[in-house]
């Protein structure tokens, strides 16, 4: 059956192509998320529209011709696509590029495009997606369960750097003594590396109620079912203002 966030996707990839920027970022969410590789010369993260067709804009003039060949595949709630391009920069030079970009959608717009430099690392990195969307998700509901859900029954949770919470009841229990009130926190994240089932990603952290900024560094190690293991978190308050 056709898939309609499909069409959505591939639709932009077809006008990028074409040099439609306009049409390629139709039909993105107000507060889209759009993050590049993180190997790609220009890899900011941009927020919202108008900033990502200025990256799109960017870089499809460095492009003299172009054949765009994007394959897309459903994984769960997630939309991969493979995208190949071929042609000659601006210069002539021959080029070929082979990237994978991973879209979520939200109320039918896309929400979150996150890049990456090749398709095996998108396809792999699924699991620790989903442990971050339902990390986010409990942490908006502090439900119990939730919370519980995400680690194993011997994981281990390092909220402060002599702090350990061990054992899955240990760790709901140090979460909900913490909790953040639903809906405080602004959470946007990029994944940086991977050393077997560890993984590391960084973050920026918005607190609403005490107008401040913090950057993260977690450690995620997840286990087959996609459970953590291991969790350790470090954090620093950006200064006053700071963008970025």
């Amino acid at each position: 059956m056709p898939d309609p966030e499909i069409e959505v996707v591939l639709a932009a990839y077809e006008a990028f192509a074409r040099g439609d920027i306009a049409a390629a970022v139709r039909d993105l969410d107000p507060e889209v998320e759009w993050v590049p590789p993180a190997a790609s010369a220009d890899d900011g993260r941009r927020i919202g529209p108008e900033a990502v067709a200025e990256y799109l804009e960017a870089s499809r003039a460095g492009w003299k011709h172009l054949t765009s060949d994007p394959t897309a595949e459903r994984v769960g709630p997630e939309i991969v696509v493979v995208h190949r391009l071929h042609g000659n920069l601006l210069d002539g030079t021959p080029r070929e590029v082979e990237t994978a970009d991973v879209f979520r959608f939200r109320d039918g717009r896309i929400a979150r495009m996150r890049a990456y430099s090749a398709p095996e690392e998108a396809f792999a990195a699924a699991p620790l997606r989903r442990w971050v969307d339902t990390y986010r998700a409990a942490s908006e509901s502090n439900d119990a369960e939730a919370v519980a859900a995400l680690f194993t029954l011997d994981g281990v949770y390092k909220a402060e750097p002599w702090e350990a919470w061990t054992g899955r009841e240990a760790i709901v229990a140090g979460w909900l003594a913490h909790a953040d009130e639903p809906g405080d926190t602004a959470f946007h994240w990029w994944h940086v590396a991977r050393d077997g089932d560890l993984w590391i990603l960084e973050a920026r952290t918005r607190y609403r109620s005490l107008d401040k900024d913090y950057a993260n560094l977690w450690l995620v190690e997840l286990d087959d079912e996609g459970r953590a293991r291991g969790f350790s978190e470090w954090w620093k308050q950006l200064p006053d203002g700071a963008t970025g």
